[in-house]
Parts: C-alpha cells; structure tokens; sequence
C-alpha cells in the first residue's frame, strides 16, 4: 500500500569543498553584477574560473577569449558559468576586463584568500562540474585548450534534467516500471528504491471504503491519500464546537451557527451552558435523545445522570442529539 501525505520539503543542493568563494561581482555588464557569487552560486551548472590579473594584456586576452565562448553557451540556453577572478590591488585597471565583457569579475580582497584556497597563479583555468567537484586545472598562457568546446559540453551532459528543489508529495510512486519516494518521480532527481510490483487496478479508479484513507490508482497501483483533518490536528473551533463527520465522510465540522436540524432554531446556543455524560447514565434509554432539549432536561431517566453548568456541549452529545433528529 503506498501513501501520499501532503507535505512539502525542499531538497538542499549538493555542498561545495574548498572550491568555492564568496566575492561580489564588480562587472556592471553583467548579471549578477553587486551580488556575492562563487561555484555554489551557480548549482547545477558547469562553472568556469579565470585567475589572472587586470593589468596584463594577456590576461585580459584569454579573458576575453573564454567570454566569447561562455556568451555562446549562454545565447544557447546551457548551464555554464565563467567568472574571471583578479586581485583587489589591481582595481585601477578592471575596465580591461569589465569593458565589452559580460562575464562576472570578481576582486580577491588583502591577502588574496580565494587565489591562496584554490593554489591559483596568474592565468589558471578550473573547470568544476555541476556538483562542484574540479575536472579541469591547468594554465592557459599559451592559449585555450584546443577541446575546451567539447569538455564543457560533455559536463553539461551530466547534468540531469531534474530540479533537485522541486516540492513534491511524500509518497511511493510507480514510474516507468521504478518506484520512487516521491510523487515526482525522477523529476526532482531521486534514483528509484525498487522496481514496481504488478498492476492491480486501472489507473483513475477510486476506493473511498475508508473515508479518511481513500485510495486511487495510478500507474496500476493503489495509493493511499492521507487526509489530515483540523480537530485532529489541533486546530481550534473558534466560536463553535466541532461536530463529528457524518457516515461516509473523514473530517469533523466546525458549527459556528447552532442550527443544527436546520429548523431555524439555534440549537447549540440553547445547549451551550450545559454538558451531559452518557457514561454516567445508569439506564442507556438517555441516549436517545428527544429533538426538544428542555424536555430532555426535564425527563432524565435516572438521577445517575451528570448535568454540569457553565460549560460547553461536547461533540458527542451533539452528535447523538442530530442522530435523533
């Protein structure tokens, strides 16, 4: 049997290691330009970092090479993320990198903690998966790799087309012949637990012999929906009582109005001062309650009988008193 429970959870990316940073983005041309950002800023995507420094020419040339490239994946819509990484004592100089680029650039600040983290020297190129982890290091002074296309393809390739923060139901669901935890099934990128056992219903086909655990089928299974009901819950009736769910339905009802008959009358504000225990009642012919509660007040079989004031009607005997009705 399986069950689905309407609860939302959020699944957490993967964590970074030390390759990693925090540093604000100083490029005004680009699009996270004055947010802090670093590989776990762009999960899920394959992340290139450029070391080197604003004032060399040819760091500022293989910066401008590696942007053209990461303009065309981002023109086709791919997950790859180039962020060029210079020293805070260079700032005279940025615009070398910032004009006619789009990338982010970042300043290392005194001390030059990210460089010194990542054993980085002037012109290193990392190459991190969508996971974080570093496939590629190497320096391109002399030039860009002559693969570099092809390896950042073959990463992004990895790349599942599933939201790993996508909500979904808890519940065991069948999909393509796999059971997964989750109503989502590999959407939000969980590995299935088992393979699915036959199918035993039609899928659409409804079961409401529990009221409060209906089942439907889908994908040739039986799934138990879990109603989760506001008395059982906790949640308070204000202003009313709750009355107990007719045959047939799950939740108990708040009443605020008293009506309870619907003969115009408001009967549980007639009732509300006192609290009757049936338990207490030594002949059983109590429970069966007359539609005029003053004449049930006034002809209690047995002086066993509790009638306590100035409190509320439980939900019991209201519903024994509509069941009489």
């Amino acid at each position: 049997m399986k069950k689905i429970k309407l609860i939302i959870f959020i699944s957490f990316s993967v964590l970074f290691g030390q390759y990693d940073y925090s540093l604000e983005d100083i490029n005004s041309g680009s699009g996270t330009y004055g947010q802090n950002i670093g590989a776990s800023y762009f999960s899920n995507k394959v992340t290139l970092h450029y070391f080197g420094h604003y004032n060399w020419g040819l760091c500022t040339t293989r910066f401008g090479e590696l942007n053209d490239y990461a303009d065309e994946w981002l023109d086709a819509g791919y997950p790859i993320q180039l962020i060029g990484v210079g020293k805070s004592t260079h700032m005279s100089f940025l615009n070398n990198w910032t004009n006619s680029n789009s990338s982010p650039v970042c300043a290392d600040g005194t001390g030059y903690p990210t460089w010194v983290d990542w054993e980085a020297n002037q012109r290193d190129l990392f190459i991190l998966d969508h996971e974080g982890n570093v496939v590629f290091h190497e320096n391109i002074s002399g030039g860009l790799p002559s693969n570099l296309n092809s390896m950042v393809m073959d990463l992004v390739n990895q790349i599942s087309d599933c939201d790993s923060d996508l909500m979904c139901g808890e519940a065991l669901t069948c999909c393509d012949g796999m059971l997964y935890p989750t109503t989502c099934c590999s959407e939000n990128c969980d590995e299935p637990i088992d393979v699915c056992e036959e199918e035993v219903c039609t899928d659409g086909e409804v079961n409401n012999d529990n009221p409060c655990n209906p089942m439907e089928c889908f994908n040739g299974q039986w799934v138990e929906i879990v109603i989760d009901c506001a008395e059982q819950m906790g949640v308070p009736c204000e202003g009313g009582v709750y009355i107990p769910p007719e045959e047939g339905t799950c939740c108990s009802i708040c009443v605020l109005s008293g009506d309870i008959n619907n003969d115009g009358q408001d009967d549980i504000n007639l009732w509300e001062n006192y609290i009757y225990y049936p338990t207490l009642c030594a002949d059983e012919s109590a429970l069966n309650f007359p539609s005029d509660i003053e004449t049930f007040l006034n002809n209690l079989p047995n002086p066993e009988c509790s009638i306590l004031e100035n409190d509320k009607i439980t939900s019991y005997f209201i519903l024994e008193f509509r069941k009489s009705l």
